[in-house]
């Protein structure tokens, strides 16, 4: 079989609305199995089967996998309880208009399947409220893993839900969507190449938060149709109703409702469909939306995490409460200017966000004690004055050998990750490309010449420096590592070569902090400037399909947590990368032919499950908050607390572990507009906890990027008094109420520094004054938004609603 190139696919290049995919055809033989409430139709000519399972009086799942027929194991990272309600199951094959058909009749549906072709209509008595697409509908190409599925669009239907997506509407109708987990900052994905980027939408397309074709940080294919006024005669017609499709597939996937964004053939049909892997699709019809999203809620569970007696954990309180977060609060003296800040303006607020600034040279999981000295005080204070913290832990554990000060010294999280072997080998599926063959030869180099170092530091060494791969790399190695005797360098650089490592790159510091980075990685726009110096780290990423790289990861929490640290910001879970020595990084993530452990326990490249990198982290995380929790002493400060994560990246079944943040939005109104419809589709895709970045967190063409001035100063860059007091206004009805932004760009963005700013005619006062108001009315409603976070937990209807729900 030829190899496979796995790549990022934009959504004009899936293609199997062109029709010359394959059908399944004539089913040849069917079978029931009572045990697993399961049919398997096997095709007549291709050998193709598809079992069907009946999950609930009105929901069914249907698996197809067009390179085997073996379907005994039915594992999800999304799904948790495929029992959806009792329901007698009766069926019989009979003949209609000429065509044998299979009737299986459930509770609440029909489900009425084609024989002679293949195809799937559903029933609620005499009214079709889905259908296959006749002949031409689950389709795929013979040698390949691509699968794609074709629906019938019904007259009145909108479709909603799809997780994170831009664009103004909020039905998504007439538009086409890709799910890939993407770092695409401010929305911006190109659609030319740029430097070492390739293009993640069409060329005719223009990039933008408008453009519901970007992918974003967060994959969730759930689509729900609404229709609230059906036909009122034929087959579709009858009352309204709703069904929720889960198209459950991990890796890249692909939504279109009506788009001729490559073919002019799409009217009246829609498609899902998947690059990689069986297509597995869970249907859930219902009267109303509710009745559909109650069914997805127990598919794919509520809260989890440390509960004590009550059940699965609700949130804490203080996470719908007002937060501020800033990447620029660089030490203890600015966060506590930004508390005290509040407090003197009388703002209620509850949370404060601390980004990487926070860590001892992107050191994860540690604390700068250069920059934020005796912290366990400083979380004390912040505590007794009302405030709770989280800081960004992203996903990267830093190779770098110095500190803040510049001295070499041990990482804890780096020497116990190498003991646990917790972090992605160099090993990629081909073809490889030129920096990935060399990494591999590298490893491959480095462990033949140390295989014997123990017994013969001194050969392993001649071998070395015979091998011009190795002797540069060596060298620079043992330098930065004084403390460790010739075996001991010998064997680490020998381990270390076997893992990738990554670039990770959180900006460029132009004069604003002070403070050093020592040993920075090379950023082309930013390495070698004057005054400028890269921020960001080398560095490995954990396996986190290994349940051992899982729970290693978890144990990390245990100093911050101890420090008196309440929440968690997980950052960069797309991976978000750019190239480095190791790999390249064309769709800004791990290579996608890299190996990593799947839910299984096999090795399977990352494109195959590459949303998923994102749930398996933040799951450990809240597991291992769990457990540092639990052993505690007791009267800690957090001993049993519950936990809160809020995340940007996902996939289906993350929001059982954390809250969504909307990525790096922009000052810019076009991302005000979005953020309703955002936050709304969210809700109706499982996730009822989500919001926006308040006031944008980077600068765009609305609100250019301000001027340093110095050391601590920056001059401009905040979004203007009116776009920052609509947001602020708004945010206060959203699940997730946070202002956060870049103070490496911008001067501020608390509402309280717009006093000073604008001064000619108390501009700046009223922005205060306005934007106080709207908190403080937000803290009249808490006690609501708690409540109805608990009926989602209940029914699955979200916190925020569209006013047809």
């Amino acid at each position: 079989m030829s190899e496979i190139n796995y790549t990022f696919v934009q959504v004009n290049e899936f293609t199997p609305a062109d029709g010359h995919w394959t059908s399944i055809g004539k089913i040849a033989e069917w079978s029931y199995d009572s045990k697993e409430n399961s049919f398997l139709l096997t095709a007549a000519n291709n050998g193709v089967s598809v079992k069907i399972y009946i999950l609930g009086p009105a929901a069914f799942q249907v698996r197809f996998n067009p390179r085997s027929s073996d379907y005994s194991t039915n594992s999800s990272y999304a799904v948790v309880n495929r029992n959806l309600g009792d329901t007698a199951v009766n069926y019989q094959e009979t003949v209609i208009d000429g065509a044998r058909v299979l009737n299986i009749v459930l509770d609440k549906i029909t489900l009425r399947i084609g024989l002679e072709p293949y195809g799937i209509a559903v029933y609620r008595g005499s009214q079709v409220i889905n259908q296959d697409t006749y002949d031409y509908n689950l389709v795929y190409i013979p040698g390949q893993e691509v699968t794609a599925c074709f629906k019938s669009v019904i007259p009145g239907a909108g479709y909603y839900g799809f997780g994170e997506k831009g664009g103004v509407n909020l039905d998504k109708n007439f538009s086409t969507m890709t799910f890939f987990n993407y770092d695409n900052f401010e929305y911006n994905g190109p659609n030319e190449a740029q430097g070492d980027f390739y293009p993640v939408i069409p060329a005719n397309n223009e990039p933008g938060p408008l453009n519901v074709s970007e992918p974003l940080y967060n994959s969730t294919p759930v689509l729900l149709e609404w229709n609230p006024s059906p036909p009122k005669t034929g087959d579709f017609g009858g009352s309204p109703y709703a069904y929720l499709i889960f198209h459950d597939n991990p890796g890249q996937s692909y939504y279109n409702l009506q788009s001729n964004d490559y073919t002019d053939n799409m009217h009246g049909r829609y498609y899902f469909g998947a690059l990689y892997g069986e297509m597995s699709y869970y249907f859930m019809a219902g009267d109303d939306i509710a009745g559909a999203l109650k069914q997805y809620i127990t598919l794919t569970g509520a809260f989890s995490g440390n509960t004590g007696s009550t059940g699965l954990a609700m949130p804490p309180m203080y996470a719908l409460g007002f937060q501020q977060g800033c990447y620029g609060y660089y030490d203890r003296g600015r966060l506590l200017a930004a508390a005290y800040g509040y407090r003197a303006n009388k703002f209620p607020i509850d949370g404060l966000h601390i980004d990487v600034d926070f860590q001892d040279n992107y050191r994860t999981f540690t604390v700068s004690n250069l920059k934020f000295p005796q912290v366990g005080e400083m979380f004390q204070e912040l505590h007794e004055n009302g405030f709770k913290c989280s800081t960004n832990i992203t996903g990267i554990i830093t190779t770098n050998p110095e500190n803040d000060l510049g001295e070499t010294k041990p990482y804890w999280g780096l020497e116990s990750g190498y003991s646990q072997d917790a972090f992605v080998h160099n090993e990629f599926a081909p073809p490889l490309s030129d920096l990935e063959s060399r990494a591999v030869e590298f490893a491959k180099a480095a462990w033949e010449c140390t295989k014997d170092a123990k017994e013969n530091p001194d050969k392993a060494e001649k071998c070395i420096a015979n091998n011009p791969l190795l002797a540069k790399a060596y060298a620079k190695y043992a330098k930065e590592h004084p403390d460790l005797d010739k075996v001991e360098v010998l064997q680490q650089f020998a381990i270390n070569a076997q893992y990738f490592v990554a670039n990770e790159n959180y900006g460029c510091n132009t004069g604003f902090n002070p403070y050093p980075s020592p040993n920075p990685p090379y950023d082309p726009g930013c390495s070698g400037q004057p005054n400028h110096t890269p921020l960001g780290t080398y560095g490995h990423y954990p396996d986190m399909g290994k349940e051992s790289a899982k729970e290693w990861w978890g144990e990390q929490y245990k100093f911050l947590i101890d420090q008196g640290l309440d929440m968690i910001w997980q950052d960069m879970t797309c991976p978000a990368v750019v190239p480095s020595a190791d790999g390249d990084a064309h769709y800004k993530t791990l290579p996608l032919n890299i190996m990593m452990t799947y839910l299984d326990g096999t090795k399977q490249p990352n494109a195959t499950f590459h949303n998923a990198f994102a749930i398996n982290l933040v799951e450990a995380t809240n597991a291992g908050l769990t457990k540092v929790k639990e052993q505690l002493p007791d009267g800690h400060y957090n001993k049993d607390k519950r936990n809160f994560i809020v995340t940007r990246g996902g996939y289906a079944g993350t929001h059982r572990h954390a809250a969504y943040w909307t990525g790096d939005s922009a000052s810019s109104w076009d991302f005000l507009k979005i953020n309703i419809p955002e936050v709304l589709n969210w809700g109706m895709s499982g996730q009822p906890f989500s919001g926006c970045d308040i006031g944008g967190f980077g600068s765009c063409g609305d609100t250019p990027g301000g001027e340093v001035l110095g050391a601590g100063v920056i001059q401009g860059g905040q979004p203007s008094p009116e776009l920052l007091t609509r947001w602020m206004t708004m945010g206060a009805f959203l699940p997730w109420y946070r202002n956060h932004y870049n103070g490496y760009t911008k001067a501020f963005q608390e509402p309280y520094n717009y006093v000073h700013a604008y001064p000619e005619n108390d501009l700046g006062y009223q922005v205060m004054v306005a934007c106080r108001k709207y908190v403080r009315i937000r803290y009249q409603l808490l006690q609501l938004f708690y409540d109805k976070m608990y009926e989602w937990r209940e029914t699955g209807v979200p916190l925020c609603r569209a006013l047809f729900l």
